[in-house]
């Protein structure tokens, strides 16, 4: 055995950290199939105990009348994204090879499952598809005794308990966005204009907004094609300025050092890919990537965010590889409110937007914060 120290301890330890094989620690096995009479997808008094598979996060597959092992212990993905350690508190039924640490003595869950997660034993670069009892239990790890492990767990569940409040707040605040914006764009939740008195566009007698008028999408936007804000180079850092933008999920595919032909004018504008129609709403410079896309700026006064969620609301399947927007969706219809009303509605958007922003900032930064305490307090 070796010895060795984190950088960053509790003062009331001093003893070395000591390295061990995980089969000297646990008992390593492995989950297996269960009956579809034994599954079902909402918990309820019988089918109350959870079933876990190997997909990342929870892993939650359904829930089970009976259960495989019992609670305090410790899964790893064996397939799939490996070497994802939860810790698990609760009865439950480990399937498709689901691996399962159980401690042959007193051990903190939360600490391996931390320090697993953190260290990342078990991701090769080797080609293999999956992880095994054997392979898991020849890897090692250096611990201190118990009541360290437990005095870092209790530290890290607080961080952790933490970062969930944090993030439940950007979850519940993207979810009354999601509702608002539903009532609004259907009309089913109408803003109120200001008196004339208070220099708004109502009258003394209270009257609305005009109706909405039927425009199609090529009467809100005009478009650009990005050729010219191409990248020379795909060698992104995080280190350089500019971001590279794609209109699908993954948005920003990096940051180039590129400083000539970088979109900034008439900001902010929709990227939307001629291909599989998705969209993204940009109000920074950029560059793009691909030709494979159109940039979309707003015209005869419309508000750009109106306009995104007006585009984002247009329900379609891009079924065939060919671009869209000039054959397909410039000619889809939508109703626009007037501009007053465009006016409030991107106002109350963008407050809303930016109380989630500052949350996910809040959120990025306690991720930080964690791995640099992990860093310090594991070796």
């Amino acid at each position: 055995m070796t010895n060795s120290t984190p950088k960053l301890r509790f003062p009331e330890f001093r003893d070395e950290w000591q390295n061990f094989r995980f089969d000297q620690i646990f008992n390593i096995s492995a989950g297996g199939d269960i009956s579809g009479q034994h599954v079902r997808k909402v918990r309820d008094n019988v089918f109350r105990y959870p079933v876990y598979s190997n997909s990342s996060g929870i892993g939650l597959y359904g829930f089970s009348d009976t259960y495989k092992e019992k609670a305090d212990c410790i899964t790893v993905t064996g397939r799939g994204t490996l070497g994802v350690a939860v810790a698990r508190f609760e009865r439950f039924y480990p399937i498709v090879r689901l691996l399962v640490l159980r401690s042959k003595q007193q051990t903190s869950s939360v600490f391996f499952e931390n320090a697993i997660n953190h260290k990342r034993f078990f991701v090769e670069s080797t080609g293999v598809p999956q992880l095994t009892g054997p392979q898991i239990g020849g890897y090692k790890v250096i611990v201190p005794e118990y009541e360290e492990q437990q005095k870092i767990a209790d530290f890290l569940m607080a961080v952790d308990e933490k970062i969930a409040v944090v993030r439940k707040r950007i979850d519940l605040l993207k979810k009354y966005k999601k509702g608002v914006m539903q009532a609004i764009f259907s009309q089913t939740l109408r803003f109120k204009p200001a008196h004339r008195s208070l220099g708004g566009v109502g009258d003394e007698n209270g009257n609305d907004f005009p109706d909405w008028e039927e425009k199609k999408l090529g009467e809100i936007f005009e478009y650009e094609q990005p050729t010219k804000y191409i990248v020379k180079s795909t060698e992104y850092s995080n280190s350089h300025k500019t971001p590279v933008l794609t209109a699908g999920k993954t948005f920003i595919l990096g940051y180039t050092d590129e400083t000539d032909n970088i979109f900034e004018d008439r900001l902010p504008v929709v990227i939307f890919d001629d291909f599989t129609t998705a969209s993204q709403f940009v109000d920074f410079p950029f560059k793009v990537k691909s030709s494979a896309m159109k940039i979309l700026k707003t015209k005869n006064g419309v508000s750009p965010k109106v306009g995104y969620e007006l585009l984002r609301r247009i329900k379609f399947s891009a079924d065939d590889h060919k671009r869209y927007w000039i054959g397909t969706f410039q000619n889809f219809k939508v109703f626009i409110p007037s501009e007053a009303e465009q006016k409030k509605i991107a106002d109350f958007l963008t407050s809303l937007d930016d109380k989630i922003n500052l949350e996910e900032r809040k959120l990025e930064q306690a991720n930080r914060f964690k791995k640099a305490l992990l860093q310090q307090m594991f070796v």
